[in-house]
């Protein structure tokens, strides 16, 4: 029964530490940033708790109408918005979110656009975004400690 336990709690932290590195870690090392989606302004294609994924070297002059696409806004915080216009002269993008109403004010200069999105994974940023709370660092670190603690239970020792 002990090496059952032993094998199922080392699945887990596997699983547990593989599902994180896959989901944020080993994307960046491809140019693709996750982005953990904060409004409604894209629901129903893209909802409230998505992990989206956006390429940061997708070059902005390939862009086109109607892709989504992330860029910084005059106060420093990321948008995700689809491209309605192009103004290739101007250098700038009209942009407007899947659930407003009206255009976004103002333009997207070239300049401010940080990449493509690829892929959205739906709620899945309300788990990943819980993970930079205190309690969730003592709670994994427990869950980690007693998985621990159940694979050595069955380690087998070393006779000198």
């Amino acid at each position: 029964m002990i090496h059952l336990v032993n094998k199922i709690s080392g699945g887990i932290l596997i699983l547990i530490f593989g599902g994180i590195l896959v989901l944020t870690g080993f994307p960046r090392a491809f140019g693709v940033e996750p982005m953990i989606v904060k409004s409604g302004s894209m629901e129903p294609v893209i909802s409230t708790g998505s992990l989206t994924y956006i390429n940061r070297r997708f070059p902005v002059e390939q862009i086109q109408i109607g892709d989504i696409i992330a860029y910084q806004a005059g106060n420093g915080v990321e948008i995700l918005h689809r491209v309605v216009a192009i103004d290739r002269q101007n250098s700038s993008i009209r942009t407007k979110g899947d659930a407003n109403d009206s255009e976004d004010l103002g333009v997207v200069a070239f300049e401010d656009y940080t990449g493509k999105e690829l892929l959205s994974i739906p709620y899945v940023g309300y788990f990943i975004s819980g993970l930079h709370t205190p309690a969730a660092w003592i709670g994994g670190t427990l869950l980690v400690v007693m998985l621990w603690a159940l694979y050595m239970i069955d380690k087998p020792k070393r006779v000198p």
